[in-house]
């Protein structure tokens, strides 16, 4: 969606308070799991922003604002991008692979500190990518 409607690049995103507050909470229960070598725990903590992307993508639903020309589409869709790439700096040190593609399909200079909510940098997003193909 964001190639679709040309948002492609951060600028003047209006931030979502909520999301904020639960990336604080994830990035904290995640750096403690990973000092005490608990990466089961760790995981779980980016399943936690995973599963609260999920809702937030139905409770927010950009397909509606996209038809309705609604102003907060752009920052719907800068949020989601956002929350995403988080969940790939903390998978990084599981997939490195993987979320180096990811990093470099849009420009993101990896930095070895994990980054707060709306603080990731990227260039542009150029193309859809698919992370993990799906199987039929």
């Amino acid at each position: 969606m964001c190639i679709k409607y040309n948002i492609t690049t951060r600028s003047n995103v209006n931030e979502d308070q909520e999301y904020k507050e639960m990336v604080s909470n994830v990035l904290k229960e995640f750096d403690e799991h990973m000092n005490k070598l608990q990466f089961h725990k760790a995981l779980e903590a980016v399943m936690n922003l995973v599963d609260y992307l999920n809702k937030y993508v139905d409770k927010k639903a950009p397909w509606t604002l996209a038809k309705n020309n609604d102003s907060s589409l752009k920052d719907v869709l800068l949020t989601l991008v956002d929350g995403i790439l988080i969940s790939c700096f903390m998978l990084n040190p599981f997939m490195p692979h993987k979320m180096k593609e990811v990093f470099e399909s849009i420009g993101v200079n990896f930095e070895k500190r994990l980054p707060g909510a709306y603080e990731t940098t990227f260039e542009s997003i150029k193309q859809k990518l698919t992370i993990f193909a799906k199987i039929d």
